[in-house]
């Protein structure tokens, strides 16, 4: 029962607004949104900090899963921010 304090609650509220937050992403950027763009950066922004609680809040199995779902999100957050794509978005 000690596992279930409130950074677990914290974590488990963040992840859910990272799903919405996404869900509304993928839809603005599937119509070529300007907002969704910006929406985007922060979703890769809650993904990230979602990735670093994981980080101090999870012993070592924390440590290295948080430490790999920080790749994907760094990854969207530089293709996000090449010139290309900000062209596009009208950014």
């Amino acid at each position: 029962m000690a596992a279930f304090d409130t950074s677990t609650a914290w974590s488990a509220f963040l992840t859910l607004l990272t799903g919405v937050v996404q869900i509304v992403v993928g839809f603005g950027l599937l119509g070529m949104k300007g907002w969704a763009w910006w929406l985007a950066l922060v979703g890769v922004g809650l993904n990230l900090l979602q990735g670093v609680v994981s980080i101090f809040s999870g012993g070592t199995w924390g440590v290295i899963c948080g430490s790999i779902s920080l790749i994907f999100p760094i990854l969207i957050l530089i293709y996000l921010l090449t010139p290309g794509i900000r062209r596009v978005f009208s950014v």
